[in-house]
């Protein structure tokens, strides 16, 4: 099934922040009921970057990982997740959580309109 909503993060040395921000909307894809994915392109990271996603993704499968072997920066990555999207939606956000994933609902009456 096509998901309503790609999530595309894109990562570098994120190692610490991306576990709650996985969490963060995931339960918000729960409290929804929305089929959606989330794509982690880890930019080429030198600490557990990649390692955290794939954590998240044994319980998520909807969570998938994708790893540059250097660093492209943040243009190359969210371009790499966009090609990889499945869904008609796709949103960027970073792993900082400068924009909490609720913030999403203030987007789909405009998306809904055309």
């Amino acid at each position: 099934m096509k998901p309503t909503l790609s999530v595309v993060i894109p990562a570098f040395n994120e190692e610490r922040r991306l576990p709650a921000r996985l969490e963060e909307i995931a339960r918000y894809f729960g409290s929804r009921a929305l089929s959606g994915e989330i794509i982690v392109v880890d930019d080429g990271s030198s600490d557990g970057t990649s390692a955290a996603a794939e954590r998240a993704a044994t319980t998520r499968p909807w969570i998938r990982l994708i790893r540059h072997p250097a660093n492209r920066g943040k243009g190359g990555a969210v371009r790499t997740g966009f090609l990889e999207a499945r869904a008609d939606v796709v949103l960027v956000t970073d792993a900082d959580h400068s924009t909490p994933i609720e913030e999403i609902e203030k987007l789909w009456p405009v998306l809904e309109r055309g």
